[in-house]
C-alpha cells in the first residue's frame, strides 16, 4: 500500500527537503508568511543567468542603505535602463 502524500493548500507536496527549506528560510531574516503569497520577486518565465559585477564599496553601501536586497535593487536599475 502506498503512503499518502501530505500537501499544502497550494498543492505543494511536503517532503523533508521542502520542510528543511522552509526551516532555513525561517531562520534567516527574510519575511515568511504561511497561508498567503510570499512577498518576493515575481517568477520569470524564462531561464535566468547569474551575472557578477564588482562595484566600489561606497556604491554597495549606498545600495544597502536604500534596499533590503542588493539583487532586487540591481534588477530594478537594469530594467529601468533597458
Amino acid at each position: 500500500m502506498m503512503e499518502e502524500q501530505l500537501k499544502t493548500a497550494a498543492g505543494t507536496v511536503l517532503t523533508d527537503e521542502v520542510l528543511d527549506g522552509w526551516a532555513a528560510e525561517y531562520e534567516t531574516d527574510a519575511p515568511m508568511v504561511f497561508g498567503k503569497r510570499h512577498a518576493g520577486r515575481t517568477k520569470i518565465a524564462e531561464d535566468l543567468v547569474t551575472v557578477s559585477v564588482r562595484l566600489p564599496r561606497a556604491q554597495v553601501e549606498a545600495i544597502d542603505r536604500r534596499s533590503q536586497s542588493r539583487s532586487e535593487f540591481i534588477r530594478r536599475a537594469v530594467e529601468a535602463c533597458l
